[in-house]
Protein backbone atom coordinates (compact mmCIF):
# COMPACT_ATOMS: atom_id res chain seq x y z
CA UNK A 1 0.00 0.00 0.00
CA UNK A 2 1.46 3.40 -1.01
CA UNK A 3 2.23 5.88 1.70
CA UNK A 4 0.22 9.05 1.64
CA UNK A 5 1.96 12.38 1.10
CA UNK A 6 2.30 13.57 4.71
CA UNK A 7 4.00 16.90 4.03
CA UNK A 8 1.59 19.79 4.40
CA UNK A 9 1.58 23.18 2.74
CA UNK A 10 2.67 24.73 6.04
CA UNK A 11 5.72 22.43 6.16
CA UNK A 12 6.77 23.34 2.63
CA UNK A 13 5.73 26.96 2.08
CA UNK A 14 8.40 28.77 4.15
CA UNK A 15 11.18 27.50 1.87
CA UNK A 16 9.67 27.62 -1.61
CA UNK A 17 8.91 30.26 -4.22
CA UNK A 18 5.44 31.71 -3.86
CA UNK A 19 3.00 34.22 -5.28
CA UNK A 20 1.53 37.00 -3.16
CA UNK A 21 -2.21 37.59 -3.29
CA UNK A 22 -4.36 39.98 -1.32
CA UNK A 23 -7.94 38.84 -0.61
CA UNK A 24 -9.38 40.76 -3.57
CA UNK A 25 -6.84 39.28 -6.01
CA UNK A 26 -7.43 35.79 -4.64
CA UNK A 27 -11.21 36.14 -4.98
CA UNK A 28 -10.74 37.53 -8.49
CA UNK A 29 -8.63 34.55 -9.55
CA UNK A 30 -11.19 32.12 -8.15
CA UNK A 31 -13.95 33.92 -10.00
CA UNK A 32 -11.91 33.89 -13.21
CA UNK A 33 -11.70 30.09 -13.23
CA UNK A 34 -15.17 29.39 -11.79
CA UNK A 35 -16.96 29.22 -15.14
CA UNK A 36 -16.13 27.30 -18.29
CA UNK A 37 -16.32 28.56 -21.88
CA UNK A 38 -20.03 27.76 -21.97
CA UNK A 39 -20.71 29.83 -18.86
CA UNK A 40 -21.30 26.82 -16.60
CA UNK A 41 -20.16 26.91 -12.98
CA UNK A 42 -17.11 24.70 -12.39
CA UNK A 43 -14.63 24.03 -9.60
CA UNK A 44 -11.91 26.67 -10.10
CA UNK A 45 -9.04 24.77 -8.43
CA UNK A 46 -7.67 23.06 -11.55
CA UNK A 47 -7.55 26.21 -13.68
CA UNK A 48 -6.18 28.29 -10.83
CA UNK A 49 -3.51 25.70 -9.90
CA UNK A 50 -2.36 25.35 -13.51
CA UNK A 51 -2.16 29.12 -13.99
CA UNK A 52 -0.24 29.53 -10.74
CA UNK A 53 2.22 26.74 -11.65
CA UNK A 54 2.84 28.26 -15.07
CA UNK A 55 3.41 31.67 -13.52
CA UNK A 56 5.94 30.30 -11.02
CA UNK A 57 7.75 28.25 -13.67
CA UNK A 58 8.59 31.48 -15.50
CA UNK A 59 10.99 32.28 -12.63
CA UNK A 60 13.07 29.23 -13.65
CA UNK A 61 13.59 29.59 -17.42
CA UNK A 62 16.73 27.41 -17.30
CA UNK A 63 14.94 24.62 -15.41
CA UNK A 64 11.37 24.31 -16.73
CA UNK A 65 10.82 21.03 -14.90
CA UNK A 66 11.57 22.57 -11.49
CA UNK A 67 7.99 23.81 -10.98
CA UNK A 68 5.36 23.02 -13.56
CA UNK A 69 1.77 21.90 -13.33
CA UNK A 70 2.14 18.40 -14.72
CA UNK A 71 5.28 17.75 -12.62
CA UNK A 72 3.59 18.87 -9.40
CA UNK A 73 0.50 16.78 -10.21
CA UNK A 74 2.46 13.59 -10.95
CA UNK A 75 5.21 14.13 -8.36
CA UNK A 76 8.09 14.45 -10.83
CA UNK A 77 8.81 18.20 -10.52
CA UNK A 78 12.38 19.07 -9.54
CA UNK A 79 10.92 21.03 -6.64
CA UNK A 80 10.44 17.78 -4.69
CA UNK A 81 14.18 17.08 -4.91
CA UNK A 82 15.40 20.48 -3.59
CA UNK A 83 18.57 20.20 -1.56
CA UNK A 84 20.15 22.24 1.22
CA UNK A 85 23.63 23.73 0.86
CA UNK A 86 25.11 20.58 2.41
CA UNK A 87 23.43 18.39 -0.23
CA UNK A 88 20.81 16.82 2.03
CA UNK A 89 17.17 16.91 0.91
CA UNK A 90 15.30 20.07 1.87
CA UNK A 91 12.12 17.99 2.20
CA UNK A 92 13.28 14.56 3.43
CA UNK A 93 9.74 13.16 3.58
CA UNK A 94 9.00 14.13 -0.01
CA UNK A 95 12.43 13.08 -1.31
CA UNK A 96 11.96 9.61 0.19
CA UNK A 97 8.58 9.10 -1.46
CA UNK A 98 7.89 7.88 -4.98
CA UNK A 99 6.46 10.42 -7.44
CA UNK A 100 3.00 8.84 -7.10
CA UNK A 101 3.15 9.20 -3.30
CA UNK A 102 4.10 12.88 -3.33
CA UNK A 103 1.88 14.01 -6.20
CA UNK A 104 -0.03 17.18 -5.30
CA UNK A 105 -3.70 17.91 -5.69
CA UNK A 106 -4.81 21.20 -7.21
CA UNK A 107 -5.81 22.47 -3.76
CA UNK A 108 -2.40 21.55 -2.33
CA UNK A 109 -0.63 23.40 -5.15
CA UNK A 110 -2.67 26.50 -4.35
CA UNK A 111 -2.16 26.37 -0.59
CA UNK A 112 1.56 25.60 -0.97
CA UNK A 113 2.53 28.30 -3.44
CA UNK A 114 0.29 31.24 -2.47
CA UNK A 115 0.83 33.55 0.47
CA UNK A 116 -1.15 36.50 1.70
CA UNK A 117 0.31 40.00 1.87
CA UNK A 118 1.70 39.26 5.35
CA UNK A 119 3.70 36.35 3.93
CA UNK A 120 1.50 33.67 5.50
CA UNK A 121 0.42 30.64 3.46
CA UNK A 122 -3.20 30.71 2.35
CA UNK A 123 -5.10 28.32 4.57
CA UNK A 124 -7.44 25.80 3.00
CA UNK A 125 -10.99 25.97 4.25
CA UNK A 126 -11.48 29.65 3.51
CA UNK A 127 -12.59 31.08 0.17
CA UNK A 128 -11.93 27.92 -1.84
CA UNK A 129 -14.07 25.72 0.38
CA UNK A 130 -16.72 28.42 0.53
CA UNK A 131 -16.85 28.43 -3.25
CA UNK A 132 -17.06 24.62 -3.43
CA UNK A 133 -20.01 24.64 -1.04
CA UNK A 134 -21.90 26.93 -3.42
CA UNK A 135 -21.16 24.87 -6.54
CA UNK A 136 -23.57 22.03 -5.66
CA UNK A 137 -26.47 24.38 -5.05
CA UNK A 138 -25.70 26.31 -8.21
CA UNK A 139 -25.54 23.17 -10.33
CA UNK A 140 -28.82 21.90 -8.87
CA UNK A 141 -30.63 25.18 -9.54
CA UNK A 142 -30.25 25.23 -13.32
CA UNK A 143 -32.00 21.99 -14.34
CA UNK A 144 -34.68 22.33 -11.67
CA UNK A 145 -35.44 25.91 -12.72
CA UNK A 146 -35.59 24.90 -16.37
CA UNK A 147 -37.91 21.99 -15.59
CA UNK A 148 -40.24 24.28 -13.63
CA UNK A 149 -40.37 26.85 -16.45
CA UNK A 150 -41.09 24.12 -19.02
CA UNK A 151 -43.74 22.48 -16.84
CA UNK A 152 -45.53 25.73 -16.08
CA UNK A 153 -45.46 26.73 -19.73
CA UNK A 154 -46.94 23.34 -20.74
CA UNK A 155 -49.74 23.71 -18.17
CA UNK A 156 -50.55 27.22 -19.36
CA UNK A 157 -50.56 26.03 -22.97
CA UNK A 158 -53.02 23.24 -22.07
CA UNK A 159 -55.38 25.66 -20.32
CA UNK A 160 -57.90 27.10 -22.80
CA UNK A 161 -57.95 30.41 -20.92
CA UNK A 162 -54.21 30.98 -21.39
CA UNK A 163 -53.35 28.85 -24.44
CA UNK A 164 -53.61 31.82 -26.80
CA UNK A 165 -53.18 34.98 -24.78
CA UNK A 166 -55.36 37.84 -25.94
CA UNK A 167 -55.94 40.06 -22.92
CA UNK A 168 -53.19 41.74 -20.87
CA UNK A 169 -54.04 39.43 -17.95
CA UNK A 170 -53.50 36.35 -20.14
CA UNK A 171 -50.21 37.75 -21.45
CA UNK A 172 -49.08 38.42 -17.89
CA UNK A 173 -49.94 34.87 -16.83
CA UNK A 174 -48.08 33.38 -19.83
CA UNK A 175 -44.94 35.44 -19.23
CA UNK A 176 -44.73 35.77 -15.45
CA UNK A 177 -46.08 32.31 -14.59
CA UNK A 178 -43.11 30.34 -15.98
CA UNK A 179 -40.62 32.95 -14.77
CA UNK A 180 -41.98 32.93 -11.24
CA UNK A 181 -42.18 29.15 -11.02
CA UNK A 182 -38.70 28.73 -12.50
CA UNK A 183 -37.14 31.24 -10.12
CA UNK A 184 -38.89 29.71 -7.11
CA UNK A 185 -37.87 26.17 -8.02
CA UNK A 186 -34.29 27.18 -8.81
CA UNK A 187 -33.95 28.99 -5.49
CA UNK A 188 -35.38 26.02 -3.60
CA UNK A 189 -32.99 23.64 -5.39
CA UNK A 190 -30.03 25.91 -4.71
CA UNK A 191 -30.86 26.15 -1.02
CA UNK A 192 -31.42 22.39 -0.85
CA UNK A 193 -28.06 21.74 -2.53
CA UNK A 194 -26.30 24.14 -0.18
CA UNK A 195 -27.97 22.49 2.83
CA UNK A 196 -26.93 19.01 1.73
CA UNK A 197 -23.35 20.17 1.06
CA UNK A 198 -23.13 21.66 4.54
CA UNK A 199 -24.41 18.41 6.10
CA UNK A 200 -22.01 16.14 4.17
Amino acid sequence: MAEENTATADDIAPTVPFALYDPEQYDSELARYSTDRLGRTVDPTAGFAESLSNKLSQDYPDNPSFINYSGLKDGTAGFFEMKKADGTPLFPTLAAQTPAQRAMTDSTIITTFIRDMQGQPIKSGTRMDGFKRKVVGGLAALPVGYAAVSGTNALLQANPLTAIPVTPLQWTARVLGPLASGATAAYAAMEGGNYLTEKL
